[in-house]
């Protein structure tokens, strides 16, 4: 009997494969348990089921799931690379650890199919916790891994414009520091694949610090993140309400380095997004500043002009920003409390407390505490 473990995203289907594994009649088995990710225990961060490359049939696994990527509408052979070793089992199982169907009308062959179905928030869990935050601790780690992307999605357009263009700079980019976690090169893969779906082939390094990146690329399953949670609301590009006052939310910016919810300067995009604006609103949290108000470094104005434009027309009675650590403080222009809440300098060292206030929201007085 033919067996398939399909799953989203989490490593659910692994550790169901590896399970049933245990019977000498159910196979083939293509995991391990082992909290160190084929390294001393304690190296990786999460996974205790994981993918073993040394396994007898691992390469027919590595095929099977490249199938996935290339798969035409209809039914999904993954087992076929596994067609002369099915046999040495009574019950022949098959997994995915990443990789999902292309077309999601498709189904896979198999007698029986389990079917692991997960939530947003184990989706995003499960990456951040289990694979984002690893070190890269080797250049041999990002050797490894590129390796191991390019044979489960089986392109050659990516191979050649990955190898060819940008391989050695991700090198020379861990050799300097500044790759360091497996999201980073893993964001910079499939960044080069969506690209290459455009017609395009232009990428970025992530800057390591820049954890934004993970919200702005799964916004839906960020805010299932934090939704379970009584005292915490995540705003992007929305609005909420704690009694009469309401707070509406937004973190782009005009781009700066290569961050997360950069928009062009003065752009069209940027301009959008300020348009969806609601009519009134009390209180605006942003992640940078309106030009001219707490956002002077090295003596030039780099807030949002933009921005500015939007705050002046709305007046809200408080605005709430950062991102320009050196313009960190209060003003009051007589309508609108400014706060640049920057508890860091411009060398990301914690120097400034945070600010807590006592907020009148009918007469708009404040004080602080």
């Amino acid at each position: 009997m033919d067996i398939s473990i399909y799953q989203n995203n989490t490593g659910s289907a692994p550790a169901i494969h590896w399970w049933l594994s245990q019977e000498i009649n159910i196979g083939p088995q293509l995991y391990d348990f082992n909290t160190g990710y084929g390294r001393p225990t304690g190296h990786h961060v999460g996974a205790i089921v994981i993918e073993n490359e040394e396994a007898e049939h691992s390469k027919l696994h590595t095929e099977s799931l490249a199938i996935l990527d290339k798969s035409l509408p209809g039914i999904v052979d993954v087992m076929s690379p596994f067609k002369h070793v099915k046999d040495q089992f009574d019950f022949f199982l098959w997994s995915n650890y990443t990789n999902n169907l292309s077309n999601p009308d498709n189904i896979i062959k198999a007698d029986k199919t389990i079917l692991v179905d997960n939530s947003l928030e184990e989706q995003l869990f499960f990456y951040i916790s289990q694979y984002a935050f690893v070190r890269l601790e080797f250049l041999d780690d990002v050797e490894q891994q590129t390796q191991s992307w390019a044979n489960e999605h089986n392109t050659s357009d990516w191979k050649e414009v990955w190898y060819g263009k940008y391989h050695d700079e991700f090198l020379q980019a861990f050799k300097d520091k500044k790759l360091k976690y497996m999201w980073q090169l893993n964001f910079a893969h499939h960044d080069l694949m969506d690209q290459l779906s455009k017609g395009k082939e232009d990428i970025k390094l992530v800057d390591a610090d820049d954890h934004d990146r993970l919200f702005e690329d799964d916004p839906i399953g960020s805010s299932h993140l934090v939704r379970g949670y009584t005292n915490i609301g995540y705003l992007e590009d929305s609005l909420c309400g704690i009694g009469d006052v309401s707070i509406y939310g937004s973190p782009w910016q005009p781009e700066f380095c290569n961050w997360a919810f950069n928009l062009p300067r003065n752009g069209k995009e940027l301009q959008e997004k300020w348009d969806q604006f609601p009519n009134k609103v009390d209180i605006l949290v942003w992640h940078t500043m309106p030009f001219g108000h707490l956002d002077v470094t090295g003596n030039l104005n780099v807030g949002c002009e933009l921005l500015r434009v939007k705050t002046d027309e709305l007046r809200p009675k408080i605005f709430v920003g950062g991102h320009i650590h050196s313009g960190a403080g209060y003003k009051f222009d007589g309508h609108t409390h400014f706060f640049n809440a920057s508890v860091l300098n411009n060398n990301y060292r914690y120097v400034n407390k945070p600010m807590t206030i006592d907020w009148d929201s009918k007469t708009n007085e404040m004080t602080f505490i």
